[in-house]
């Protein structure tokens, strides 16, 4: 999954609240992907709390490639605040959990794999804007999610888009960059999209 690119930047493109989430994944200044949000978002419970807040629903996410094509799903299955969410590959077969925990001062994102092994952790305070990725098994930093807004041309631009998520991460294989983009999708649904 964008294997030659070590550097993300996602970003959400849904202005209204009732609209589906759409991100962006951009490399080297050129969209290089999509996630998108698929058509379970017209069930009418979903679009009435979507009004409130958007933490509450359950949601089916597709990473596309530039060409469209399916690369894998992020899934959110139960409604609710801090719920996990899921990675499952292009055919639908569950690869990992995403669970979270939010604390008023601390927030961490562990991604657990199918054999129920820890992978990787996202650590981060709730006032930062920085997460640190340290691989489980051996505790080294092998990427970061920041918190960031693209430097535009008009001012209209710069009100109207929203802050996007620097994924910088070291070599890794697909599955840990699925990861990393839910965690990133993660963050702004949990913590920002209220």
């Amino acid at each position: 999954m964008f294997s030659q690119y070590n550097t993300f930047f996602l970003q959400k493109t849904t202005l209204y609240k009732l609209q589906r989430k759409i991100y962006t994944i951009s490399a080297n200044n050129q969209i290089i992907g999509k996630i998108e949000e698929t058509a379970s978002h017209k069930k009418i419970t979903n679009q009435l709390v979507k009004l409130v807040v958007y933490q509450f629903i359950s949601f089916d996410l597709q990473v596309l490639d530039s060409n469209g094509h399916i690369l894998g799903w992020i899934t959110k299955k139960q409604k609710g605040i801090t719920t996990d969410f899921h990675l499952l590959s292009n055919e639908g077969d569950l690869l990992a959990t995403v669970q979270p925990k939010l604390k008023l001062s601390t927030a961490t994102m562990t991604v657990i794999d199918k054999e129920n092994k820890q992978l990787i952790q996202a650590k981060g305070d709730f006032g930062a804007i920085h997460y640190t990725v340290e691989a489980c098994k051996n505790n080294t930093t092998i990427a970061s999610i920041q918190k960031r807004s693209l430097i535009y041309d008009s001012i209209q631009d710069s009100i109207h888009q929203h802050d996007g998520y620097y994924i910088t991460m070291e070599k890794t294989d697909a599955l840990i960059k699925l990861a990393l983009l839910a965690i990133g999708i993660m963050i702004d649904v949990y913590i920002y999209d209220v």
